[in-house]
C-alpha cells in the first residue's frame, strides 16, 4: 500500500523484465520519500510506461505517473502499468 488510496503490485521477472502496476483510486497522490522499496527500478533500468488508463482512448487526460529522485506524483483515480527497460 503506497497510502490510503493507492498500491502497487510488482512482478520480478528473472530476466530483469519487470513490471509495475500502480493503482490510485484516489485524488492525486505526491510520495515524498518515496516510502516503497517496490518502486525502485531494477539495477541500470528505469520505469517507462506500458500502459495506462489515463490514455485518451479510454477517455483519459493521458497523465501520467510522474518519478524522479525525490518522489513519485501518481494522478488520482487512474492505473499505470509500467516496465523495467534501458533509458
Amino acid at each position: 500500500m503506497l497510502a490510503d488510496d493507492a498500491l502497487v503490485l510488482r512482478f520480478f521477472s528473472e530476466d530483469g523484465n519487470d513490471r509495475l502496476l500502480l493503482v490510485n483510486l484516489g485524488v492525486d497522490c505526491s510520495l515524498s520519500p518515496a516510502p516503497e522499496p517496490l518502486l525502485a527500478s531494477p539495477s541500470g533500468l528505469t520505469w517507462q510506461l506500458l500502459w495506462s488508463s489515463e490514455d485518451p482512448r479510454y477517455g483519459g487526460y493521458g497523465a501520467v505517473p510522474i518519478e524522479d529522485e525525490m518522489r513519485w506524483l501518481l494522478p488520482g483515480k487512474a492505473a499505470f502499468l509500467l516496465t523495467a527497460a534501458k533509458s
